[in-house]
């Protein structure tokens, strides 16, 4: 190495951290003259607010603490604010009630500003809101800061949301948005003051993240003016805290509402996470719960997300009277379903079946499973009296719930009785609907027989007629026969049975009465005959109605042959028409065909009577 390059590299060394420290004051200097060039280019804006650009504050970041910031921007109730040892990119704009001076023991909210800027001007008359209805813009009332703590503030905005909204000015403060659940009318609240400890309170302090039992065993005042609590630990040894190292032992078992301000309470703000955190206020049954960082929220008292540990152990007893309810009870399931079936339709629930596709159950059903659900309540009644659906239970399927079975069971005679007096109800509408307006009465064209009208013959028709229509009423009733057994096996449904047997009964007499009034005169006055045609007519007539007198007989029209698309005969008949008295005295007509079916070249086969209807005439 040459005496040139030895002479360059200790030059070089020597000045190493002059250049160094040059470098480091030249970056220094860079964000200094990057913020005084802030200043230059951005006009200073007036704000209502205790801070203007260039001021240095705290600000209140979303875990709950308070750090330093510069402020950038200013407009009205927010600050854009640079946290200071932070990356630019976490700059952003910040409500004014989350900035507060330096040192300030409270919120933004709750402080009063040391700047000239929050001087007040003037002084008026406060007019404070009792709430009745909601706040008024201009009055006073109190507000919960995040702090946990209520201060007076007034009224100077209202958003009619829901639920409202205000926009409160705390004095010598920037206003801020706040819910109606965190306004109250002055004085109207529990306090919210610290609960302030003694010498020999049991409490709770927290030493390296965890809450430990001790006793307050001193106090003392240190020369700031700090209090200074020292706590002997259950588990052995002790220590000195400040005041808020230290809480009032949680409780978790309430039996009824037996809550206080002030105590500290278990509470799920998430899915899984949960803190303990007091309680600053109680109205209406509800807890207002602080939540420290995360703000402040009402709470029912029966609130899941509060733990309980009273009502855990009820719920877990619950729960193991349930998995025996349903070892004793299983057996009942499908019983319980047909009934839940039936609690649903009558009371408009949503339970849940076993079978979606579950319809009205069968009458042969009733009887048998109203036996079972007797069975099931007295079961009930027996071993499970109060039994109720788990809090736990958040589902609607009745094989979940034993509560819902206990109701059931209750009201079973009273669906057994619906679902019988359906049935019948049914039955009788659907009778009415075929035996009202007497249809079998209606006196019907008798068609190309030239024999005018009559009264088609029926089976119940000729019931109703006969045996003073005894006939009639027992087939009536044998077709409702299985609800009827059902309606006896269940005892049930006797009076709906007995209006149905009235109804048949009247309508029968009705019918009866009205028929010989309802009949026309025949109008067949043959004047074609053929003496084969009518002597098989005859002889069919008096063999199917025994005791046929033929009163009248004849052939109608020529003979008519039947052909096929490709002209090939199929069949030939002839009308024959008869008139006859049968064995009640009651006329009736008979419209017959004397039909021979083609045997083939150009022969037919052995004649026939076909005969479809038969109709009651007028013997006049």
């Amino acid at each position: 190495m040459t005496i040139r390059s030895v002479l360059l590299w200790c030059c070089f060394v020597l000045c190493l951290p002059a250049v160094q420290a040059q470098k480091v004051k030249l970056k220094t200097g860079s964000v200094k003259e990057k913020k005084d060039e802030k200043k230059e280019n951005k006009t200073e804006t007036t704000s209502s607010g205790a801070f203007k650009v260039g001021d240095v504050a705290e600000g209140l970041e979303t875990d709950g603490k308070w750090y330093k910031v510069d402020i950038l921007k200013v407009e009205a109730d927010k600050y854009f604010i640079h946290w200071q040892g932070y990356k630019s990119t976490y700059d952003r704009w910040i409500e004014a009630g989350k900035v507060r001076a330096i040192g300030s023991s409270g919120s933004a909210s709750a402080n009063a500003s040391m700047s000239a800027a929050s001087t007040a001007s003037g002084s008026k008359t406060k007019v404070y809101g009792t709430g009745d209805g909601g706040f008024k813009v201009g009055e006073y009332a109190e507000v919960l800061d995040r702090d946990g703590k209520w201060y007076e503030a007034e009224i100077q905005k209202v958003n009619e949301g829901q639920p409202n909204e205000y926009f409160v000015k705390i004095e010598n403060y920037s206003g801020f948005w706040v819910k109606e659940s965190n306004v109250r009318a002055k004085g109207s609240g529990a306090s919210s003051e610290p609960v302030g400890f003694k010498v020999g309170d049991v409490i709770e302090a927290v030493d390296f993240g965890q809450w430990n039992k001790g006793t307050v065993q001193s106090i003392r005042t240190t020369n700031s003016g700090n209090k200074m609590f020292t706590v002997a630990f259950d588990n052995g040894g002790s220590k000195e805290f400040t005041e808020n190292k230290l809480r009032v032992i949680p409780v978790y078992n309430f039996s009824g509402s037996n809550y206080k301000t002030g105590q500290y309470i278990r509470i799920w703000y998430s899915g899984r996470d949960s803190l303990d955190a007091p309680i600053v206020d109680i109205k209406d049954n509800k807890l207002l719960i602080n939540y420290g960082g995360y703000g402040a929220k009402w709470f029912d008292f029966d609130a899941k997300e509060i733990r309980n540990d009273a009502r855990t152990a009820a719920i877990a007893a619950s729960k193991a009277m349930e998995e025996q309810f349903f070892q004793d009870c299983n057996k009942y399931s499908e019983a319980i379903r047909i009934f839940g079936y039936l609690y649903n339709k009558k009371h408009d629930t949503q339970f849940v079946l076993y079978n979606q596709g579950l319809t009205s159950p069968r009458p042969s059903d009733v009887g048998p499973m109203l036996k079972q659900m007797n069975e099931l309540d007295a079961l009930i009644k027996r071993k499970y009296p109060n039994i109720q659906n788990t809090e736990q239970t958040w589902t609607t399927e009745l094989s979940k719930n034993p509560g819902h079975w206990r109701v059931i069971a209750e009201e079973r005679n009273e669906l057994a009785q619906s679902v019988v007096t359906d049935m019948i109800k049914d039955k009788i509408s659907e009778a009415t609907r075929i035996l009202t307006n007497y249809e079998f009465l209606k006196n019907h064209e008798i068609g190309e027989f030239e024999a005018g009208k009559g009264i088609g013959v029926t089976s119940s028709l000729q019931d109703i007629l006969d045996n003073n229509g005894a006939d009639f009423m027992k087939k009536e009733e044998e077709k409702i026969a299985d609800v009827i057994k059902a309606a006896q096996e269940a005892n049930l449904g006797q009076n709906e049975i007995t209006a149905f047997r009235e109804f048949l009964k009247k309508l029968s007499a009705d019918v009866k009465s009205k028929f010989p009034s309802s009949l026309v005169s025949s109008q067949f006055n043959p004047t074609l005959h053929d003496a084969a045609a009518e002597a098989s007519a005859k002889a069919y007539v008096q063999k199917t109605y025994s005791g046929a007198a033929i009163l009248k007989i004849g052939v109608i029209g020529n003979q008519v042959i039947e052909k096929n698309n490709l002209g090939i005969p199929l069949y030939r008949y002839k009308r024959v028409g008869v008139l006859f008295r049968d064995s009640q005295g009651r006329c009736r007509f008979v419209p017959a065909y004397y039909r021979e079916d083609y045997a083939g070249g150009g022969a037919y086969g052995t004649p026939y009577i076909e005969h479809h209807f038969t109709y009651y005439q007028s013997c006049n």
